[in-house]
């Protein structure tokens, strides 16, 4: 029985994996806490959901993940074959911030000069 459920397991993992994963593509895990964030990558036509897993190929990327009024943008140079993990908890960001704002964007990996 041990044997059928790790089967189980291992069926329910990979169903979660994109299918046709080539050289050039790079496969993107996106996490966020609590779950269910909203998820928008530069170049896509779709909004997804966090936690997921997408298939898509090397370059620049701004990927934006949003819940409630807190808003994280990546800017990322992706190279092919990659595997990522961006993960978000939005509860740290809260405790860090407080409630003294009522909409925050947090930039990654831009080139920003502040004056």
């Amino acid at each position: 029985m041990r044997w059928l459920r790790a089967v189980m397991i291992l069926i329910i993992f990979l169903a979660h994996l994109p299918l046709g994963l080539s050289g050039n593509d790079v496969m993107l895990k996106i996490d966020s806490v609590p779950v269910g964030a909203e998820v928008s990558i530069e170049g896509m036509n779709n909004t997804f959901r966090a936690p997921v897993i997408l298939s898509m190929s090397e370059g620049e990327r701004i990927i934006k993940i949003s819940r409630g009024s807190y808003t994280i943008l990546y800017n990322l140079s992706i190279s092919k074959g990659e595997i990522l993990t961006l993960s978000v908890d939005f509860r740290k960001i809260e405790k860090a911030i407080g409630k003294a704002f009522i909409n925050v964007t947090i930039k990654y990996g831009f080139n920003i000069t502040v004056t």
